[in-house]
């Protein structure tokens, strides 16, 4: 009975690092949420006013000098990414031929790492999901071959580096799977305890196999 409590103990413990690891990758394509400022009554004092007026539009530039810098484009303007974006997405459907699709995904690599990455989530999702598409309909054929799968490896790489698009949804099914594969698993410990070695695999397998297979194969 020892045996069986520390194999579940394991099995938990196992299950929450996998899910926490996950969670931090997406954590980490997630922004901060904002505080609400409570600011104080003002006050009726036309030269206080006056005299806090350079202070206040000096901050002001202070601000959203600091804000570019943040953001980090060398270009200045999230919408020229967004243009360059949709038109080497473009690129890369229409490409044919191992050359051509090679060249797509490499002049994609060049921009993402050019702006540091991309300007959100969304656009980070929509361009991996486009990759893993071509991906899919060519591997296995001539025009998917080394060049090809190594420009699309760099470019994930750079995009999205924590494999965060590709493991969310698993890991959110493998969330939700969590208490009715420990309850079943602690059902069988009690009520066949012969067969808990068993179950115990067959929990940590279908909890943790299609994240362990994305991981290994995509």
């Amino acid at each position: 009975m020892n045996l069986h409590r520390e194999m579940e103990r394991k099995l938990v413990a196992a299950l929450a690092l996998a899910l926490v690891a996950v969670a931090d990758g997406v954590a980490l394509h997630t922004p901060a949420p904002r505080r609400a400022v409570h600011r104080a009554p003002r006050v009726q004092n036309c030269a206080a006013d006056d005299a806090a007026a350079p202070t206040t539009r000096r901050s002001l530039l202070l601000g959203v000098a600091a804000s570019t810098a943040l953001v980090g484009l060398p270009r200045g303007a999230s919408a020229s990414l967004s243009a360059e974006l949709a038109e080497r997405q473009a690129a890369l459907v229409d490409a044919q031929g191992e050359e051509a699709i090679a060249g797509a995904l490499s002049r994609l690599t060049e921009l993402v790492r050019e702006y540091e990455g991309l300007p959100s989530d969304q656009a980070r999702e929509a361009l991996v999901n486009l990759m893993r598409k071509k991906r899919s309909a060519l591997s296995g054929g001539p025009e998917w071959a080394g060049a090809a799968e190594e420009e699309y490896n760099r470019l994930m790489r750079a995009t999205d580096p924590w494999r965060v698009t590709e493991l969310k949804p698993i890991a959110q099914t493998s969330i939700f799977l969590l208490g009715p594969v420990y309850i079943a698993t602690l059902a069988v410990q009690q009520l066949v305890p012969a067969l808990f070695n068993g179950a115990y695999a067959i929990g940590a397998a279908v909890l943790l196999g299609p994240l362990l297979f994305q991981i290994l194969t995509g």
